[in-house]
């Protein structure tokens, strides 16, 4: 038997003995992916030493995937809950965040995992350009932001805002709950929930801190009343 291994096509070719003239076409039977189509329909030897990486056609490479990343890859084993069955290099957009696991474990050299046929060449170099191409194109056509999640002003963002607005210095912790902390950050959207009791406060310091601000002509006068511990002497002062 004689192995030839197109370098810059980097896909594996076995040609029987006897048999140079052309390439048998790999099984299709369970667990086996036949070659790329630009490989599979290669009559010569000469034809497949002058195959490059920039011949390969998106259908070429989706081949090249179902080859080398299927095996682990597929609805039965979901190795590492990861499934590429039915994935389409010509169409990436269709499942994009499946696209920018591929292009990551690529870039970085994951991908085939050590002791696992992988294909020579830059035949993965072209297959990440490819995807990285067709997802920036997609991008560019159609922008797409995304959304996020409501945010509030917690409370020292809230007295900053009223003293930079009304030159009022105010103590947003009369008004509002303590904030929720995530990580040790108070200012996390995904923990700045709105309830009624916090919508409650703002609305109370709206209307006191509207009042301090413009003022109220027909404001009454305010007292408050301070309780002292039983515990303490009324002989000292407080």
């Amino acid at each position: 038997m004689r192995t030839l291994t197109a370098g810059t096509l980097g896909v594996l070719l076995l040609f029987p003995t006897g048999s140079f003239g052309h390439a048998e076409p790999a099984s299709r039977g369970e667990g086996q992916i036949g070659l790329p189509p630009a490989v599979a329909s290669v009559g010569s030897l000469a034809a497949a030493e002058d195959l490059t990486a920039e011949d390969l056609a998106a259908e070429d490479l989706t081949a090249v995937m179902q080859r080398y990343c299927m095996v682990c890859h597929n609805d039965q084993m979901r190795t590492g809950n990861l499934s590429l069955q039915g994935f389409d290099v010509a169409n990436p957009v269709a499942r994009a965040r499946t696209a920018e696991k591929v292009i990551l474990k690529l870039r970085v050299g994951m991908m085939p995992p050590p002791g696992m046929p992988r294909p020579g060449g830059d035949t993965l170099l072209a297959l990440v350009e490819e995807l990285e191409e067709r997802l920036d194109r997609a991008a560019a056509a159609n922008p797409n932001p995304g959304s996020r999640s409501f945010q509030r002003l917690n409370v020292p963002e809230f007295e900053n805002s009223i003293r930079e607005l009304l030159g009022l210095e105010v103590d947003a912790s009369e008004y509002l709950t303590p904030d929720t902390k995530s990580n040790n950050f108070d200012n996390i959207v995904d923990v700045q929930l709105m309830s009624p009791t916090l919508i409650d406060g703002f609305l109370r310091a709206a209307s006191e801190i509207s009042r301090l601000a413009v003022g109220d002509p027909d404001a009454t006068p305010k007292e408050s009343r301070y309780y002292v511990s039983r515990e303490v002497s009324q002989t000292d002062r407080i």
